[in-house]
């Protein structure tokens, strides 16, 4: 995993990915464990990162799957949305539209029943582009609008709506 991550630092993404997919096969080979599973989602998700540059769709959609099994096996709401988030991208690159914003409005309602503000920008930018590529301009400039004003208000600027609550923690974050 740390190798994984460090090639990626490197932008080595095919070398990080195959790090990445040596250690899910040698995880999958510990006793099947809550923390296990954990292990198994997270380096998953560290190889789409990884693959998503260099165009391996099929394998993305694969460790995406499997991801998403393993968030609803283990009933971890934070890995469900970051999971539906990676799949509304996923879907929205390949061009289906409709599970791509479904998948990101799934994200988006784990992010509020968690008050996450992190992944309710990343679902809402997810839902944006999808919706503006369709041609649903009003949702997509309600959505990206939403997050513009977020980070005016984690940045001091308070000029955006009243319910807008993003710690500046985030701000480093990003």
């Amino acid at each position: 995993r740390v190798a994984g991550i460090e090639a990626f630092r490197r932008s080595a993404c095919r070398a990080a990915a195959s790090l990445f997919e040596d250690a899910i096969l040698a995880c999958g080979r510990r006793p099947e464990t809550d923390e296990t599973m954990r292990e198994m989602c997270d380096l998953r998700l560290h190889a789409v990162r990884a693959l998503i540059p260099i165009g391996q769709f099929s394998r993305i959609h694969e460790h995406l799957g499997a991801a998403e099994r393993l968030a609803a096996a283990l009933d971890d709401p934070p890995r469900i949305g970051r999971v539906a988030n990676f799949l509304s991208r996923y879907f929205w690159v390949v061009g289906d539209t409709g599970r791509a914003r479904a998948a990101g409005e799934q994200a988006l309602a784990v992010a509020a029943k968690l008050n996450d503000p992190l992944l309710a920008a990343m679902a809402r930018y997810s839902i944006g582009i999808v919706c503006h590529a369709t041609g649903d301009y009003g949702t997509a400039i309600e959505a990206l609008s939403h997050n513009v004003a977020a980070w005016r208000c984690a940045a001091g600027d308070h000029t955006g709506p009243d319910d807008v609550d993003v710690p500046r923690s985030i701000v480093e974050d990003l």
